[in-house]
């Protein structure tokens, strides 16, 4: 496969073709600033549930970037709503960079009609008709309308720098701020469906190679993961008993098996009313083996043509278990030849801005005009492989 980019300068304008996902969430439109600097939403309050991340923390689903975008959909249905429901909430505003202090606006909009737009009448929930100074917290509330689509949908909040009113919308490209996807459960006042636990693996994994266990739970709105024996899963957290490992609340596990054999899996599916009759957990083992043959180099990215200052994700899809990686740009740095003192080469980075070069999924980071040429290559202890 050949991946060749090509990314195209703009000034102070970012250009935004596609949001980088591979979730679902990727059919709505992108909204995201073009910086890290300034406002990002510290938590978010409805109905006594919180969501709350730090500013070191990339959210876990798949196209968020650190202070910019944060896609929360991987964690299942964060809040259950019932139609004509008064939705009480709280949003804490701030900046992870601290002072100097800057004017803003916040806005929230539900997909109630399920057809991946926040356009539609009424679906703009909350909106704040002027600017105000950080940091602060929001707090009010909004009606589910009786006519809303009962079922799983998107739900937006965006803080914008300078931007309130009819001028801060659904699919905007600004400077400063923070845009944030959870997923939402609209349902009736019947009562709540028990969870049903399940989660999809292959039977064999290799050792030293990151595998990713996927949730297929039904009617959860919480998961928790642990494998028993094997290094403590993180976050972890804790009761009277003392520290559970437990990977809490993550949709999906990427976990890497470091010995050989037979090893359990555990999942504890879990609804909002947390009662001990709405869970239920499921069992699975999993061969740790050593790969028999060397890796197959393989990759994809969902962008070929970036604006500067833009990321892209690149994810390994190599088979045999590759356990190193290496990520190469051919030429490293146009602009660096033509002007030395000022050019800045592109970079693959991970999600909390590490180098990641010699990562299985980094993420590309694009300050260097021009087309450019991608390689992988890999390795396990049976060989190697690369592709461009």
């Amino acid at each position: 496969m050949k991946s060749i980019l090509q990314f195209k300068k703009f000034v102070l304008l970012l250009v935004l073709a596609t949001l980088t996902s591979m979730s679902a969430n990727a059919q709505y439109c992108p909204s995201l600033p073009s910086s890290t600097a300034d406002e990002e939403i510290y938590s978010v309050t409805m109905n006594g549930i919180t969501n709350a991340y730090s500013c070191t923390t990339v959210a876990p689903g798949p196209g968020s970037i650190l202070n910019q975008y944060s896609n929360f959909t991987t964690l299942g249905n964060m809040w259950n709503f019932t139609p004509g429901s008064t939705v009480n909430f709280t949003i804490e505003e701030n900046e992870c960079d601290g002072a100097t202090y800057w004017s803003n606006g916040i806005a929230i909009w539900i997909d109630y009609n399920h057809n991946f737009s926040f356009n539609d009448p009424g679906e703009q929930v909350y909106i704040e008709t002027a600017t105000t100074v950080s940091p602060r917290n929001v707090t009010n509330s909004f009606v589910i309308p009786l006519t809303a689509l009962l079922g799983q949908t998107t739900m937006r909040i965006t803080v914008a720098e300078s931007y309130s009113g009819a001028t801060l919308t659904s699919c905007l490209s600004y400077f400063y701020g923070e845009t944030e996807d959870y997923f939402i459960n609209i349902g009736t006042n019947g009562p709540p469906q028990p969870p049903i636990a399940n989660f999809y693996s292959q039977d064999t994994v290799w050792i030293n190679s990151p595998y990713t266990l996927i949730n297929t739970s039904s009617f959860q709105s919480r998961v928790f993961w642990d494998i028993p024996g094997e290094n403590p899963l993180q976050p972890g957290y804790y009761r009277q008993a003392g520290f559970i490992d437990t990977a809490k609340y993550y949709n999906n596990l990427t976990y890497t098996f470091t010995s050989p054999g037979l090893k359990l899996v555990k999942l504890l599916a879990v609804n909002d009313s947390k009662r001990d009759s709405l869970r239920d957990s499921i069992y699975k083992y999993i061969y740790v083996d050593t790969p028999t043959q060397a890796p197959k180099a393989e990759f994809i990215t969902f962008k070929r043509i970036m604006g500067i200052t833009e990321e892209a994700q690149f994810v390994d899809l190599s088979n045999n278990g590759p356990t190193q990686w290496e990520w190469t740009i051919d030429p490293p740095c146009i602009s660096c030849i033509s002007d030395p003192s000022n050019g800045i080469a592109n970079y693959f980075i991970t999600g909390t801005g590490q180098p990641g070069q010699n990562v299985s999924s980094p993420r590309l980071a694009a300050f260097d005009p021009g087309q450019f040429k991608i390689c992988l290559r890999v390795w396990n202890l049976r060989g190697k492989d690369s592709i461009c």
